[in-house]
């Protein structure tokens, strides 16, 4: 008797655990972002640039349920590329005046969309001599999203 017993136990917490993994599925994407330097917006209130980019993918359910992360890709002396998870923090110095200045990029996530900002210290964007500010050069950046 305590064999059937066991047996019976033994095939219920069988199905119990089997059935348990059935209808989880992720999915993971890569999405790659380029920004050409002509595509940088001004952003007069926040004093950045940005780079907005419709994403469909980024449901409302992905958005509260998913995974985000983005790196910017960039190339080494000897012409291989990299990944730098955002946000980053470049220090820079202007060529003109020789300050110095930190360049920081980001991003934020929303439903629908997804936006790269940049933002100079102390605002200090160079200026065409007209007073526009020269928008920084193109940039790659890769999304990772798992859902």
């Amino acid at each position: 008797m305590k064999k059937y017993v066991f047996i019976s136990m033994l095939a219920l917490v069988t199905m119990v655990f089997t059935g348990c993994d059935k209808g989880l599925e992720f999915h993971k994407k890569t999405i790659d972002l380029l920004v050409n330097t002509n595509e940088w917006k001004f952003d007069d209130e926040a004093h950045q640039f940005y780079a907005h980019f419709k994403l469909d993918l980024i449901t409302a359910a992905v958005y509260d349920y998913g995974e985000f992360s983005v790196s910017r890709e960039m190339v080494d002396n000897e012409n291989k590329p990299y990944q730098v998870a955002l946000p980053m923090s470049l220090y820079l110095q202007d060529p003109g005046s020789g300050d110095f200045y930190t360049q920081h990029i980001d991003y934020r996530v929303g439903v629908g969309y997804v936006e790269i900002q940049l933002t100079n210290s102390d605002w200090a964007y160079e200026t065409d001599g007209k007073g526009d500010f020269i928008k920084p050069e193109s940039m790659v950046f890769r999304m990772q999203l798992t859902y």
